[in-house]
């Protein structure tokens, strides 16, 4: 595990349970072709938007997301293709080198993250690199773009007669 992960699993594990949630807007059976319960929609509408906009972490704002997508409410995509951008540059920012500077900017964003929170932390270190995070989301908006192309063109080309994107949202 990485070592950031392992020092903060303690402060995740206070986050809120998200199975309540989950269940109250989907049923207990879910899958990813389950939709929401029509006559939770506008709670659930509400939960997306507060978890995808005002979260902290990259769990509850992927839950948002997710739940938002599933709404059809238009910002989920671009939330969620900024968590996309942020996880990215969380894994290409991980130090696998533990000499002395290594270990010395490990600790430096833990602590940020510990101050800050997981995505402020993560907005604040993007900020200060060379790419900006504009261009990092639309970079991961364009892989998402070109993941569901390929998955629709591999399902026609498998004859399955329906794109995989047209039953599922692309993530």
């Amino acid at each position: 595990m990485h070592l950031s992960a392992t020092l903060l699993h303690a402060r995740w594990a206070r986050l809120p349970p998200m199975t309540p949630v989950l269940e109250y807007c989907f049923g207990r059976e879910r899958r990813d072709d389950t939709p929401v319960i029509p006559a939770r929609a506008a709670t659930c509408g509400r939960v997306a938007e507060a978890l995808g906009t005002r979260s902290t972490t990259l769990l509850e704002r992927s839950i948002g997301a997710h739940l938002g997508t599933k709404l059809g409410i238009p910002a989920a995509a671009q939330i969620r293709d900024e968590m996309q951008a942020v996880r990215t540059f969380a894994s290409a920012s991980a130090t696998t080198n533990f000499d002395c500077s290594g270990m010395k900017r490990q600790t430096t964003q833990i602590r940020e993250t510990l101050r800050w929170g997981e995505i402020p932390s993560m907005l604040r270190a993007i900020e200060a690199s060379d790419t900006p995070l504009a261009q990092r989301v639309e970079q991961a908006r364009s892989r998402r773009l070109r993941d569901a192309a390929a998955s629709a063109a591999a399902a026609v080309a498998a004859g399955s007669g329906t794109p995989a994107s047209a039953a599922t949202p692309p993530r």
